[in-house]
């Protein structure tokens, strides 16, 4: 394929995105979710609830995505269009890393390909468009992705570390990732079975990513874990928190199914 027509691909496949994601800025539906991470990431930056440690206030889940959102509103106002507005650009990041991955992986066909394929995708556009932790998770993932690609095919040490960065942040932005920090985890311990003092200094440098976000809150954030299914049942509930937990784990889902497929 000639140079000029991979770059007209390139480019019509950006300015699709834009437009599209600049129609969801504007007319997007509000709903539940972007309220709760534009207020309670507000209040968190702002200072008028505790890190996870005011009695009552119900966080759900962990701090990232809260404070992002928070320091957003800090800086430039709170607002909803403010809170769009940044989970647009990561959003365009997505899209761009997307076409990083793949080039680096696969190639430039297949780099096209990912690009035509996201542009013509309206609603994972629009979905980006929206205050939610989405956007984020996925670009710390890409990233983390493709450092790890960068670690074990050209043997770069710092790639890994930066891997391991990027995979523990997606655990701060939502605690259900802690499957892919697992796995990431069980991976390096394959990759440096004979070396444990570097595995050992890769699981240090995750502790600390984390930590850096849960001792400010603690013990208030160990609350978080108990989003997790079966975990309420082994961790201090207040009625409160029952009351609202049981509004997304009802007592007829909390199957071996459900424990399957949160681990799928």
């Amino acid at each position: 394929m000639k140079k000029t027509v991979q770059t007209r691909i390139v480019l019509i496949s950006i300015v699709i995105w834009i437009l599209v994601g600049i129609y969801g800025l504007v007319f997007n539906i509000s709903y539940i979710d972007e309220i709760k991470y534009l207020i309670k990431g507000f209040l968190m930056i702002n200072g008028d609830v505790g890190y996870y440690t005011t009695e009552g206030f119900f966080y759900q889940h962990m701090p990232g995505s809260f404070l992002l959102f928070g320091l957003g509103q800090k800086i430039f106002g709170p607002s909803l269009l403010v809170g769009r507005l940044q989970s647009f650009l990561i959003g365009l990041l997505v899209f761009l890393s997307s076409w990083w991955l793949s080039k680096k992986i696969s190639g430039k066909l297949a780099s096209l390909m990912t690009l035509v394929l996201l542009s013509l995708c309206p609603t994972v556009t629009f979905y980006y468009s929206t205050p939610t932790p989405q956007s984020l998770l996925i670009l710390f993932l890409i990233l983390g992705l493709g450092n790890l690609y960068d670690g074990m095919v050209k043997k770069s040490n710092f790639s890994f570390y930066l891997a391991t960065i990027w995979f523990s942040l997606v655990f701060v932005i939502r605690e259900n990732f802690l499957f892919s920090l697992g796995l990431y985890l069980g991976l390096l311990v394959l990759v440096f079975r004979k070396k444990l003092i570097v595995f050992s200094k890769h699981l240090l440098t995750s502790i600390i990513s984390v930590s850096v976000f849960i001792v400010p809150g603690y013990p208030g954030t160990v609350n978080i874990l108990k989003n997790f299914p079966g975990v309420s049942r082994l961790l201090p509930v207040s009625q409160i928190e029952r009351g609202i937990l049981s509004l997304y784990w009802k007592e007829d889902l909390q199957t071996i199914g459900l424990y399957w497929r949160a681990i799928r």
